[in-house]
């Protein structure tokens, strides 16, 4: 960059000659070659759509609002090679209260991230955003919020897990202390999780480990030692298949009678404290098999 245009360097000669990938208006300047950007706020001002954002695996130490991140960019994170799977951190302690740590973007992925003690959301999004290989711990709310998807992501000790995300798949939500692990409750939205575990959710109050609203689908899941129920359908058209319930503090598997739901069906609990199940529906063909021994 020469402070302000960001270019692309796409082929090097040598320490004095390279090639760019766009003509530029100025005819001479001094320009930087290599190196970081200091902070992520001017990451994000001379990013454009369709850049690779890389971030060294450090700890960066946040203040005041939250990091918008702008629209179709991948961040990514890494320790000493890109590509080499090490989360970059964020500490959001010192943020404002209230505020999400992440604002993800329309077509935005982040990748192998993890935030420290947001104040509110760790990764939250309008539309389209997404997380991949994500860690958000200690979160004031929810871990993450509002995405497209969650892909191989962790919620750990934050008030909830993951909230009205329209696919998680292969997502844990540990230790939550208020909230549900997987809260699939907005109306209108079609909500599914896939090979997903919810796990010791919720110190306090009423919590679930998978609470289904409106559309939910939660398949191939597994819900053990929360406070309240392992898998809880509040609402009309929630599905759940080939789910185990084990050690929670209700029912394995519960919904309040007749309200339209899809079904509930070849699930398998082990030593729920309620019960296996509760409000099966025989005209769904529902099932819950209640297993005589631990299952691991």
């Amino acid at each position: 960059t020469d402070g302000t245009s960001w270019r692309e360097i796409t082929a090097y000669t040598s320490s004095t000659v390279v090639t760019i990938d766009a003509t530029v208006a100025w005819t001479a300047a001094t320009i930087k070659v290599g190196g970081a950007l200091l902070t992520i706020s001017t990451a994000v001002a001379v990013s454009v759509s369709g850049n690779l954002l890389y971030i060294k695996g450090t700890t960066f130490t946040l203040s005041g609002n939250a990091i918008s991140t702008g629209g179709t960019r991948q961040w990514i994170g890494y320790g000493t090679t890109r590509g080499d799977g090490v989360q970059a951190v964020f500490d959001a302690s010192g943020m404002t209260a209230g505020q999400n740590t992440f604002s993800i973007g329309d077509h935005v992925t982040l990748r192998h991230i993890r935030v420290n003690s947001s104040k509110s959301v760790a990764f939250t999004a309008s539309a389209q955003g997404n997380c991949v290989n994500c860690t958000a711990s200690s979160s004031v709310s929810y871990g993450f919020s509002a995405l497209q998807s969650a892909i191989n992501c962790l919620a750990t000790g934050c008030a909830g897990g993951f909230q009205t995300t329209k696919v998680c798949f292969s997502c844990v939500a540990e230790s939550t202390t208020t909230l549900h692990g997987f809260d699939f409750t907005s109306t209108g939205t079609v909500m599914a999780a896939f090979f997903c575990i919810a796990r010791s959710c919720g110190s306090s109050g009423t919590v679930h480990g998978f609470n289904i609203g409106e559309g939910g689908r939660v398949i191939n899941c597994m819900a053990y030692n929360s406070r309240n129920n392992g898998f809880n359908i509040n609402s009309n058209m929630g599905y759940i298949a080939n789910g185990i319930a084990m050690s929670n503090g209700g029912y394995g598997f519960t919904s309040p009678g007749d309200i339209g739901r899809l079904g509930i069906t070849n699930c398998v609990a082990y030593n729920n404290t309620s019960g296996a199940s509760n409000g099966l529906l025989s005209y769904l063909g529902e099932s819950v098999s209640s297993l005589s021994a631990d299952p691991f």
